[in-house]
């Protein structure tokens, strides 16, 4: 599939047409949708808009999904479309990529011995990244500071990408990496 995107500016009113559709396929409202939905979300654009994207389906998957965490997100959808306008929200707050918005986040140790009861079980956690950056650009002042008896080796993990990331494990299930 080959697509091409003119290089020009948009209205406004396209911009929330392209995340009407996106919402379509984003059916739990997490902000994010399966890469292999991509093309279904491209074609359905492709309808009623007058734009046809250039490179391929395989290099905007690339482009939108850079980690290869098998999803896109809608700001990272709205910036390959829209580069030149900043990802702003219902409520008119401009965000950056994974800025501000609450999700889940799981961890998954497979060793018996390190889990609570000697039971194999997932661990989940509300997570929020507040103030994210990119790469190491993000100030030393951003980075959230540590509760004092919450530090986990996992956060540390986690601040390596998202130095900000703030965590709160649920059902006081503490995820270990041994």
């Amino acid at each position: 599939m080959s697509i091409i995107i003119p290089k020009i500016i948009f209205s406004f009113n396209e911009e929330i047409n392209f995340l009407l559709v996106f919402h379509k396929y984003d059916t739990e409202r997490n902000g994010f949708i399966s890469n292999n939905l991509l093309e279904q979300v491209l074609n359905e654009i492709n309808e009623f808009s007058i734009i046809k994207i250039n490179p391929t389906l395989s290099q905007l998957k690339q482009r939108m999904d850079p980690d290869n965490l098998q999803i896109i997100t809608e700001s990272s959808f709205i910036k390959e479309l829209f580069p030149q306008d900043k990802y702003i929200n219902s409520n008119n707050q401009t965000l950056t990529p994974l800025n501000g918005k609450p999700f889940v986040i799981y961890h998954y140790n497979g060793l018996s011995r390190s889990n609570k009861d000697k039971k194999v079980r997932y661990a989940s956690a509300e997570a929020i990244i507040s103030d994210y950056g990119y790469g190491n650009d993000t100030p030393i002042s951003a980075v959230a500071p540590v509760q004092p008896g919450s530090y986990l080796p996992i956060t540390g993990v986690l601040r390596t990408k998202w130095p900000t990331i703030e965590l709160k494990w649920d059902d006081d299930l503490k995820p270990s990496l041994n």
